[in-house]
């Protein structure tokens, strides 16, 4: 088993105007049961399609003050860790409406992988 955020994610995005950040993975889900969904973390509002942002929600930025701009970079940054652990998690909020910066702690959870048995 491997820490998980809990989080499902879409990018990397460039981001203007906002401190140092030019970029951000976006949030488009959060699997029930993990330590995202508890920690207030929003995900953007998709179309029907899901290819399109409709409304605003929350960018991933960086973990365990390690900037990302891909799954391999939380992966590096959870490296180590193990569940039950508490991360910080920097978050673009509210993007791309009126984005300001905030830190969450997120509690890793075990993520589990099941094989697929063809018999």
């Amino acid at each position: 088993t491997r820490p998980y955020l809990g989080v499902q994610l879409m990018g990397p995005v460039r981001v203007r105007g906002v401190d140092n950040i030019r970029m951000g993975l976006v949030v488009v889900g959060l699997p029930e049961g993990f330590g995202a969904e508890e920690s207030g973390i929003r995900p953007v509002e998709l179309n029907e399609k899901g290819d399109e942002i409709v409304g605003s929600g929350d960018l991933v930025v960086a973990v365990a003050g390690q900037k990302v701009r891909g799954t391999k970079d939380i992966r590096t940054a959870l490296s180590g860790r193990l569940p039950g652990e508490n991360v910080a998690v920097t978050l673009l909020r509210n993007w791309p409406d009126k984005p300001y910066l905030e830190d969450v702690s997120i509690e890793l959870r075990a993520r589990r992988y099941q094989s697929i048995n063809k018999d």
